[in-house]
């Protein structure tokens, strides 16, 4: 019996694994390093310690889980530790995680990533999932609420819009912008949020440069931004928004970071060209979706791992030869973009749009408790859908004796370093005649902003009585 082969082309690149590898090492510190002057102008030294010893963290556990499973399975260990990479996997993780998290998380979150996201499979190029992805779910989802309390920032773009709902109402876009510095700050990064994920203009540039090496594949990291902004622009010109909507989508939330360094792995990315394309669209879509009615914020790694597991299945569907499958392929990428206009057209139908003018905080009643006075304030934190009740007691002579919650209506995936005694603590014994402001958390910007804007409403309430 004769067997008989037909290769689908390909294009032959003359540089290694471990060049492309370093190219790629050498854009990731590119962001590292804006991120440093950043904190280090804005926020101080501590701030860039602390990431540099996150970073720090993450490599040792990376380094330490990759030699236990050489060992463990009799591989040379420096062989292997050559063709394994673990250090992408540590810089990116630290990079799509937020500067206050604990030490003890990114540890944990890395070990996950090593082993589950790639060891489990056979190693670096047998892995299905993006490890860092892996790693950033873990961080997330098991351990949202550990963070530094001292290493507080401002409220970021992806959790101010988020407690909207991802929705601003036609004509208070601009307003909404100008805690970030506008479309300049938005643009240059130049604002609270994941290490990696603000500087949209150096990412872009960073984009084209590994584009053209042949480091990354353009039809990934096109067809995911191009997805997402078409799907903003449908959305904004269907909900009743600006049509700048759609330029937020791109380059808030990671979308950039992740389209650029995540999704363009070429080990968990599909093998056929159109594929990518679909790929990305793919990402693009349930990006939007998780942005819009999920409860993770920016949704780009949970976007990325889930995609990760329909790999196999475009595969499958584009075996073959490449010029033969090309029609098909074209067919499949046209109704997945079609899919991705009728739902953004469909969502622009049935999602409520929250004005950015519409009142967040008011005061309910007050009680009088012997010398002081207890505020009872409504305060919108987290959930666009629901408030906070506050409760702020001020004593006779103006101070604040203490604050707690009411009502919680924020998860505690979110808003769990909101309602700790460290937080709350901070606002005992502020006189209400002076300016009310202490540091809110990173981690859970909205429902630590509410209680400060609960705070604020009773002072004045207090002052005017």
């Amino acid at each position: 019996m004769d067997y008989k082969f037909r290769f689908a082309p390909s294009i032959k690149i003359k540089r290694t694994t471990s060049q492309i590898m370093f190219e790629l090492l050498i854009a990731l510190l590119a962001v590292l390093a804006f991120s440093l002057v950043y904190y280090q102008m804005e926020y101080g030294l501590n701030y860039v310690i602390h990431i540099l010893t996150m970073l720090a963290a993450s490599l040792i556990t990376a380094y330490a889980i990759e030699v236990l499973y050489a060992v463990a399975t009799k591989k040379d260990i420096k062989k292997h530790l050559s063709s394994s990479y673990p250090y992408i996997t540590s810089i990116i993780l630290v990079l799509i995680t937020s500067v206050n998290v604990q030490i003890y998380p990114i540890v944990i979150s890395t070990a996950f990533a090593i082993f589950i996201g790639k060891l489990a499979f056979g190693g670096f190029g047998q892995n299905i999932f993006n490890p860092a992805g892996v790693g950033r779910i873990v961080l997330v989802t098991a351990f949202g609420g550990h963070t530094l309390a001292d290493l507080a920032v401002g409220a970021t773009p992806v959790s101010s819009v988020n407690a909207q709902s991802w929705t601003v109402a036609a004509g208070g876009f601009e307003k909404f912008l100008e805690g970030f510095g506008g479309w300049t700050g938005l643009l240059t990064g130049w604002h609270p949020g994941a290490i990696g994920e603000t500087p949209a203009i150096l990412m872009l540039i960073l984009g084209v440069v590994l584009i053209v090496r042949q480091v990354i594949d353009w039809r990934i990291t096109i067809s995911y931004l191009i997805t997402l902004f078409v799907m903003g622009l449908v959305f904004a010109l269907i909900g009743g928004m600006d049509l700048s909507y759609g330029l937020f989508q791109v380059i808030n939330g990671g979308a950039i970071f992740g389209a650029v360094f995540m999704l363009t792995d070429p080990v968990t990315s599909p093998v056929h060209p159109v594929g990518r394309a679909i790929f990305g669209v793919g990402a693009a879509i349930l990006t939007f979706i998780i942005r819009l009615f999920g409860q993770t914020p920016g949704g780009v790694v949970f976007a990325i791992v889930l995609m990760n597991i329909l790999v196999p299945m475009i595969d499958y569907l584009l075996a073959g030869n490449q010029i033969k499958t090309y029609k098909k392929a074209m067919m499949s990428l046209a109704g997945v973009a079609v899919v991705a206009v009728l739902f953004s057209t469909l969502a622009g139908n049935v999602v409520q749009v929250v004005s950015a003018q519409d009142e967040n905080v008011s005061v309910l009643d007050v009680t009088d408790e012997g010398s002081s006075k207890v505020y009872r304030v409504e305060s919108k934190g987290f959930n666009a859908g629901d408030k906070n009740i506050v409760l702020v007691q001020i004593s006779g002579d103006g101070t604040v004796e203490s604050v707690s919650f009411e009502k919680f209506a924020d998860s505690d995936a979110e808003g769990a370093p909101a309602r700790s005694d460290d937080f709350l603590s901070q606002f005992v014994g502020l006189d209400v005649v002076s300016e009310i402001d202490v540091d809110t958390s990173n981690s859970a910007t909205f429902s630590s902003n509410s209680v400060l804007e609960a705070v604020k409403a009773a002072a004045a309430e207090h002052g005017g009585q």
